[in-house]
């Protein structure tokens, strides 16, 4: 008995020192590796990976206002352009077709003004230089067809019948004018920005800016002979607000859906 009660202690005492060099180097190894200190970071959300940082951060947020309630992507909107208003009545229909294309149309009648009762149709695509379709910078470009009706043409004395130089006559008118009515193609280019707005942004503003080309009949670009003096100086009177204007500046508010 006493041999076994010996050989127990001894067993007891080799574990026991086993276990003290085991905890010793585990505590060295601490000592020598401190813990990686755990930061705390921000996760972002979903519009901060799908979108890219821009500078015009308002616009960035309406994007992404505009399409969480849109529910993914809202293509169509209807216009009416301010500007021309009370003269003219002109709605714009668009429809987005990518994040960058757009197609669209517009109809117009005017009532007011020299030009009362001339109409224009209008088709147009917008590529969206900036953020996605409908919101942002967009170059556009459109072809049309115009019915124009009393526009006036101006003629200026030049010569007489015989090529001679005319003198001053205070009877005789050094302008006349040509009413006429006939159709005339169109072609414009030109920038625009869009924009939404309002409650679950459902209103949309734009506005544009660019230059067009329209046809006139070649009979109304000849001189006209009256009294053996001829006006050959055209000018077609394109006034800012005329339908044959070659400027075209747009203003236009509607709703989307």
């Amino acid at each position: 008995m006493r041999t076994l009660h010996t050989l127990f202690i001894l067993v007891l005492a080799g574990v026991v020192l086993n276990l003290s060099a085991s905890l010793s180097a585990l505590a060295q190894t601490e000592e020598a590796e401190p813990a990686t200190e755990i930061k705390k970071v921000k996760i972002k959300s979903l519009h901060d990976v799908s979108f890219k940082e821009s500078k015009a951060k308002r616009i960035v947020m309406n994007t992404r206002r505009f399409y969480d309630h849109s529910s993914g992507f809202r293509r169509n909107s209807i216009k009416i352009q301010v500007l021309q208003l009370p003269m003219s009545l002109r709605f714009t229909y668009e429809r987005s077709i990518n994040l960058k294309l757009a197609v669209g149309a517009n109809a117009a009648i005017r009532f007011l003004g020299g030009e009362a009762g001339s109409t224009r149709v209008e088709a147009f695509g917008k590529y969206f230089l900036s953020h996605r379709a409908p919101i942002g910078l967009y170059a556009y470009s459109s072809m049309g067809l115009a019915s124009v009706q009393n526009h006036t043409f101006t003629y200026r004395v030049t010569s007489t019948e015989g090529g001679a130089v005319v003198k001053y006559n205070p009877n005789r008118p050094d302008v006349i004018e040509k009413k006429a009515s006939f159709s005339s193609l169109s072609a414009g280019f030109g920038l625009g920005f869009q924009n939404v707005f309002g409650p679950a942004r459902k209103f949309i503003s734009d506005f544009g800016i660019g230059y067009q080309f329209n046809t006139i009949p070649s009979s109304y670009r000849s001189s006209i002979t009256q009294d053996q003096v001829v006006y050959g100086q055209f000018d077609a009177n394109r006034g800012f607000l005329s339908v044959m204007s070659p400027i075209q500046v747009r203003i236009g508010l509607g709703y989307v859906f």
